[in-house]
């Protein structure tokens, strides 16, 4: 049971425009640890970031139990990109990984939930 289990997830930029200071939010039910997060950029390219300081590293912060993953320092100008200024589809979707593993306090039931936060060129939230 205390065996870290893979999850993948493929982020996918329909709209039009750019998406600007995109974040990754999990939220961690209780029991459960998050490890080995990376993303794919461009999707199929075989460009892995990781979570670190610096450029080209994904920037990690918790607040609470959401823990949070700011991709602007991976993204080209800080952007995922929009149908517009895409050249291909794998240019607008990104891969998500990261394992997931039970601990002590892990109960049925426990889970995790994850949303995809950024702004549109106005700075308004985009709509996902």
């Amino acid at each position: 049971m205390c065996t870290a289990t893979p999850y993948s997830y493929v982020i996918n930029s329909a709209d039009e425009g750019n998406i600007y200071d995109v974040k990754l939010v999990v939220t961690q039910g209780a029991g459960i640890t998050f490890s080995d997060v990376q993303i794919e950029y461009p999707l199929n390219s075989g460009t892995i970031y990781t979570v670190g300081t610096g450029a080209n590293k994904i920037i990690y912060s918790q607040n609470g139990n959401k823990h949070i993953y700011d991709l602007s320092a991976v993204l080209p100008n800080g952007a995922l990109k929009g149908t517009l200024s895409a050249a291909n589809g794998n240019e607008r979707q990104l891969k998500l990984t990261f394992k997931v593993t039970p601990d002590c306090d892990f109960s049925a039931g426990s889970s995790f939930n994850i949303e995809v936060d950024g702004n549109n060129l106005c700075g308004k939230t985009s709509p996902w």
